[in-house]
């Protein structure tokens, strides 16, 4: 049976006292990635991602699969045909006399949640240059902005540092 100290990714002694910091820290940035892919889709809001996430693991589901979900969330009733428009979920099979449509997440889909992942897990830095970011337009400066910035940045320098390791 190892120690608490074993099980712990890094310890440091401050001041007679052990701290230890957590193996897994995922959800530290998760309000900066969320606002961070909301300005950078803003087709779409946050319910949306959130029903991205859960159809993620569903490799293929049906139109009552998502209603039943979205009794947990914010019910839109065009939201299910806004996203089959905008491209982020694609019909895989279509409706026959016999079967029910089948639906899958898009390649756009799969790509926005894949990016959200990998920046959460620290395996891909949040674009600092105002061309793929629009959290950095010169002219869209505001208070969110000028708040999200320095914790994007502290973020990308945590990146960097667990690449040289």
């Amino acid at each position: 049976m190892g120690s608490i100290l074993e099980r712990t990714v890094d310890t440091e002694i401050i001041k007679g006292t052990v701290r230890t910091e957590p193996r897994y820290d995922y959800l530290k940035y998760l309000q900066i990635v969320m606002t961070w892919a909301l300005e950078k889709h803003p087709e779409i809001n946050r319910r949306d991602l959130e029903l991205l996430f859960f159809l993620y693991s569903e490799r293929v589901f049906t139109k009552t699969e998502i209603i039943k979900y979205a009794n947990f969330i914010t019910w839109d009733k065009n939201r299910f045909y806004r996203l089959l428009k905008d491209d982020w979920i694609s019909e895989e099979r279509r409706r026959t006399p016999y079967r029910y449509p089948v639906y899958s997440l898009s390649r756009k889909g799969r790509g926005l949640v894949n990016s959200v992942y990998k920046k959460l897990n620290q395996e891909e830095h949040i674009s600092e240059w105002h061309q793929h970011n629009p959290l950095f337009k010169k002219q869209k400066v505001g208070r969110k902005n000028n708040l999200i910035q320095p914790f994007i940045k502290k973020n990308n320098e945590e990146v960097k540092k667990k690449r040289l390791v």
